[in-house]
């Protein structure tokens, strides 16, 4: 965020957890399911985010006017694998082995600090992102 990059979640998780995670690390945007409540009791489920997340995120990059080679994806199960098919790099984070078959990297450590080098590394950045 510090050096000018957009973050945003795809998860088929609902609002009620996604807005937090949104607002306590400060993401730009979040796609997730909504659950419907009606007079305090639940009512229903809107679907927002289906298999295929990447139809959602594409929405938010066209809208950003962001280029597929500017963007990261990081994934860990074979559910968010189309991902991978509108990024420039795909980082298996501690995941599944068809997901780490298909990214461009892999990250087993339960740090997600440490993606930070990857990205470094794989743009061969002049003003590396550092950590905070």
């Amino acid at each position: 965020k510090a050096a000018g990059w957009k973050i945003m979640a795809v998860s088929g998780g609902f609002t009620l957890m996604m807005g937090r995670l949104q607002k306590e690390l400060g993401l730009d945007y979040v796609f997730c399911n909504d659950l419907i409540f009606k007079d305090g009791k639940l009512d229903g489920v809107q679907i927002n985010v289906d298999s295929d997340k990447s139809k959602s995120a594409k929405i938010k990059i066209q809208e950003w006017n962001e280029n597929k080679e500017e963007i990261v994806a990081i994934v860990d199960g074979a559910n968010d694998v189309k991902l991978f098919d509108i990024c420039g790099l795909g980082i298996a984070f501690r995941a599944q082995d068809i997901v780490k078959e298909l990214a461009t990297e892999t990250l087993e450590e339960k740090d997600l600090s440490k993606i930070i080098s990857i990205i470094n590394k794989h743009y061969n950045l002049e003003n590396p992102l550092q950590t905070v």
